[in-house]
């Protein structure tokens, strides 16, 4: 630090010299109880030069203000102009009563500063009430969210009994432990006799040698009672750049604070290059944080920590963890330590790492050493390309591929090769040397680009034996190799590829937990899989060539099968005893084993252990389900969407554990004979079923939206039922009653003529298309938010006008639809065309919460619903100075394939959009808000389209909604 930042004052204080040694010293004394020393006073009429480079490199200037006296206006502008050019705080005050009080007043006001500390009180009061502000404006400095952590730890400290108090700060480096420790001490340093806060504890103190022996006498010299220790370790292109540096600092703000400095005073051009350098080389003070860190952690714990950052960014963190398992790695404890130091997060069950801590990590790689096959894990495209292709010639002029057999490899563990936009031959004896190759993904992160790996004589002679993980998108040939010994295997992933079948002989594969060889078309054999006596996942999705799959009764771990679009199975020969969720949609399975010696029963109740799911969708061969047990297990879900041909159920009423069941498109089913007690979701989308059985009242969602229902028990005493969905229940002419919680309700295309009472909790309303239905009941005091009455045509003509007296004052975000009627233009004030423009008044700036929009809409006879309705407005706010802005938002009406008749006469729909206006936060100028304000309106479809003449906007208009008016303008609309 120079000598002029060491004599720069934090505070500066102008004042009379009246008050300099009275009313200023009593301030000083305060200031300086508070731990604010570096205090400058200037007591002269005229602005010196050298207090005004005090004044430049203060940060907080208090002006002091005499009410009967003349002060220099020269100074004080001089100082307000020093304080605008540098930024600064102005802490304004009157001290004294006296004629020229309201003169000092109007000019602070014209300078726009506020607040102003005025004499009402006694001298210690108002040096109180300074010394506070001072203190604040202080503190929080550059301190930008700090308060509520510095009020929870305050907290932590002030909850311990009286003596010696600590607390402890953990994050990870660069975080904000020192900042928030230093915050905290200059909170609380004002209740103490003397403070002490020593930064860099652990790094400073410990490398001087002399960390017991302060630590000794630090609990020998008893701070007294009371005493605290705290103790902490560890323009548009300049707008897009800023939001790509905060980003990357994923928050962290020494990063942020570093790259701002790295960044500040850079021409826009250089500022992009400057942080791409930045991302490549992170600054030494970050890079020397979190290596102190890795430092400390064990040969197997660093491995976890590397294969991390290159690796497995955001992955499951099971996945993860099997396969470090499989590498040797103890990854249950050496996660857990990668957690306590704050090198890695798990979020949603996700291995998470911070960008720089990435970035750090990679870093290590790349400094092993200067030749890249040297690296023991490449994940970069060119790095693994650099080692495939010939790119250099010996002297003789003879290509030299270095994937022919690449010496100096040895060294590499893991290869992650994204092939996108890739083409190359590989060798026959490219693996041969990677003898310590444990991890090898080749794999393409852009499905819609090809990418070309060619074996160009046909064969591969091997792969490495250390192999945890055989990852190979595309793979061309139809064998692995047969040197390979697969025995290490943890998990193999070959979608796509073109393998007939894996390899032939007796093998070990006790390790195997996982393998997936989706719409691997040529494959024809999967037997090998028997040797897997651990195996839990099979996925063979789309493996169209299959023709049988073993029995798999032995595999006690398997969880997992998926045989979806494998058409050419016919028999599943035995279910496995821990199965959890088995696939077999688009397959040519008639029948399934399920009793314990595999006999063929076509039955799904005695599927032992089924503990998770069983999905059946789309098994159109499967005709019947037949009961001869009492036991399916623990089973949770139970789908059996489109199986059309399935003509009876069993009684599930013993499915304890069902959650989910699924009959959707079951075409056939005509009966269900009972539900299970626990069941919280119920789809009949599609069925023959007629009448149901009593519902449990677990019950969350019930949709039959398609069904032949013609009736439904009482459901008022379905508390949880949430979601019901009736719509084009044509047949169902009559509801008992709803349950008292339910917030959702279809009925479009209903043949409901009357609905009961509505749930004072109902929060969305479909009745769309209900043109048989005579009355609706709506509770006056908390109607749905969400209404649809088109063809609704017995609707009370009063509906829409009491919708606005009382809806708007309770629920700013609505949406309603009804037909038409007469005189109802004159009663809410529509204006003919497809656009109205209402004006603003300024004092709406602070208070406007939307819009309320009605548009009327005139449909055609040859109108059909089948591409769904919305409609598109478009806002432009346009100010005096001649700016404007375009805003256009898509109002939904009723979706694609609501099937109902051709909509009839004109309707009328309204919405509440809170979003119809210039945000701030989005860098608009506040001032865009102005006086005219443009609303245009267009039917679309669904995809926003604009729709023929089919239908058309003949009628408009807008209300403007405020945090005040809201009352008021629901008496404009109040009905006839």
């Amino acid at each position: 630090m120079n000598d002029c930042e060491r004599a720069s004052p934090i505070v500066y204080i102008s004042c009379v010299a009246e008050v300099r040694y009275s009313f200023v010293s009593h301030l000083l004394d305060a200031l300086s109880r508070k731990g604010i020393n570096d205090v400058f006073v200037d007591s002269d009429d005229v602005l010196s030069e050298e207090a005004q480079g005090k004044v430049e490199r203060s940060k907080i200037c208090v002006i002091v203000l005499p009410g009967n006296r003349t002060v220099s206006l020269e100074k004080l502008v001089k100082v307000l102009e020093c304080q605008r050019n540098n930024d600064q705080v102005v802490v304004p005050v009157l001290h004294g009563d006296g004629p020229l009080q309201g003169e000092w007043l109007r000019e602070l006001e014209l300078r726009g500063l506020s607040p102003v500390h005025r004499k009402e009180c006694s001298d210690s009061k108002l040096v109180e009430e300074i010394v506070r502000d001072v203190n604040e404006k202080l503190f929080y400095m550059g301190r930008i969210g700090i308060y509520s952590k510095v009020v929870e730890v305050e907290n932590m400290i002030n909850k311990q009994p009286l003596g010696i108090r600590c607390v402890g700060i953990w994050g990870m480096p660069g975080i904000g432990k020192a900042t928030l420790a230093k915050a905290v001490v200059d909170q609380m340093s004002g209740g103490f006799d003397a403070h002490c806060f020593i930064e860099d504890y652990d790094t400073s103190i410990h490398e001087n040698r002399v960390y017991r022996i302060l630590v000794e006498q630090l609990m020998k010299d008893d701070p007294g009672n009371g005493g605290t220790i705290t103790k902490m370790s560890f323009e548009e292109n300049l707008h897009e750049l800023s939001m790509k540096v905060i980003k990357y600092s994923n928050g962290n703000p020494l990063a942020i604070s570093i790259y701002g400095k790295e960044l500040k005073g850079k021409r826009p051009s250089e500022m992009e290059t400057a942080f791409l350098q930045i991302k490549g080389y992170p600054p030494s003070k970050i890079v020397d944080a979190i290596k102190s860190s890795y430092g400390t952690l064990s040969d197997s714990e660093k491995n976890i920590f590397l294969d991390i950052a290159c690796f497995f960014q955001g992955d499951n963190v099971d996945y993860v963890m099997q396969l470090l398992e499989g590498c040797g790695f103890f990854p249950h404890v050496g996660i857990d330590v990668l957690v306590e130091k704050c090198l890695v997060t798990i979020s949603e069950n996700r291995v998470e790492m911070h960008n720089l801590i990435q970035d750090v990590g990679r870093g290590i790689i790349n400094a092993e050493t200067v030749e890249i096959k040297g690296h023991s894990r490449l994940w970069e495209p060119w790095s693994v390309k650099y080692l495939s292709e010939d790119n250099y010639y010996k002297a003789n002029g003879e290509p030299e591929t270095t994937f022919k057999r690449a010496q100096g490899v040895e060294e590499i563990e893991c290869m992650f090769l994204d092939a996108s936009n890739l083409s190359f031959d590989v060798k026959p004896a490219a693996f041969d040397n990677m003898l310590n190759l444990r991890l090898l993904k080749i794999y393409c992160s852009n499905t819609e680009v090809h990418h070309e790996i060619n074996f160009s004589e046909g064969v591969l002679h091997s792969l490495p034996n250390e192999l945890r993980l055989l990852h190979w998108e595309n793979y061309p040939l139809q064998y692995l190799p047969q040197k390979f010994d697969p025995r290490n295997l943890v998990e193999i992933n070959m979608p796509y590829s073109q393998l007939r079948k894996l390899w032939g002989g007796t093998i070990n594969l006790e390790m195997l937990r996982t393998i997936k060889l989706c719409h691997s078309q040529q494959l024809v054999n999967i037997d090998d899989l028997l040797k897997a006596q651990n195996l839990e996942v099979i996925d063979l999705q789309g493996c169209t060539s299959l023709k049988s799959f073993p029995a798999t009764g032995q595999l006690l771990h398997l969880r997992v099968v998926n045989l979806s679009g494998c058409s050419k199975i016919k028999i599943f020969p035995e279910i496995p005893p821990n199965i959890e969720t088995l696939h077999l949609q688009g397959t040519g399975i008639r029948k399934l084993p399920i009793s314990p010696n595999g006999e063929q029963l076509g039955s799904l109740s005695e599927f032992k252990g089924l503990s998770h799911a069983l999905i059946l969708k789309h098994l159109t061969s499967l005709d019947k389900c037949s009961s001869s047990s009492q036991d399916l297990g623990r089973l949770i879900c139970l789908e059996l969407k489109d199986c059309s041909r399935l003509r009876s159920l069993p009684n599930m009423a013993h499915l304890e554990f069902l959650n989910v069941f699924d009959l959707s498109g079951c075409s056939k089913l005509k009966t269900i004979r009972g539900f299970p007690p626990n069941l919280k979701e119920l789809y009949l989308v599609g069925t023959a079923v007629r009448e149901v059985p009593q519902l449990p009242q677990s019950l969350e969602l019930l949709n039959a939206h398609g069904s032949r229902l013609q009736s439904l028990p009482d459901m008022a005493n379905l508390k949880f039922l949430k979601v019901l969905d009736l719509s084009c229940c044509s047949k169902l002419k009559i509801i008992q009653g709803f349950p008292r919680n339910l917030k959702e309700l279809y009925l479009a295309g209903t043949g409901l003529r009357e609905v009961p009472q509505l749930p004072l909790c109902l929060e969305l309303l479909n009745a769309h298309g209900c043109v048989s239905q005579k009355s609706i009941h709506l509770d006056s005091e908390k109607p749905p938010m969400h209404y649809t009455f088109s063809n609704f045509f017995d609707l009370s003509p009063h509906i829409v006008n009491d919708f606005f007296v009382k809806d708007l004052n309770k629920a700013p975000t609505f949406s309603f639809s009804a037909p038409s009627h007469t005189n109802q233009n004159a009663t809410l004030d529509l204006q003919p065309g497809s656009s109205v423009m209402t004006r603003l008044n300024p004092s709406w700036r602070n208070t406007l919460v939307g819009f309320a929009m009605l548009v009327e809409v005139s449909f055609s006879d040859d109108y059909s619903d089948v591409t769904g309705l919305g409609i598109r407005c478009v806002c432009r706010w346009k100010n005096e100075e001649g700016h404007s802005q375009r805003i256009e938002r898509y109002l939904h009406c009723w979706a694609t394939g609501e099937a109902v008749p051709n909509v009839q006469k004109d309707h009328t729909f309204v919405f509440c959009d809170v979003n119809m206006r210039p945000s701030t936060g989005e860098g608009n100028d506040p001032d865009i808000w102005a006086d005219l304000v443009v609303f245009e309106f267009f039917p679309v479809n669904q995809q926003t389209n604009c729709l023929n003449d089919s239908c058309r906007v003949t009628r408009c208009g807008v209300y403007v909604i405020t945090s005040v008016l809201k009352s008021g303008l629901g008496g404009r609309l109040g009905p006839d």
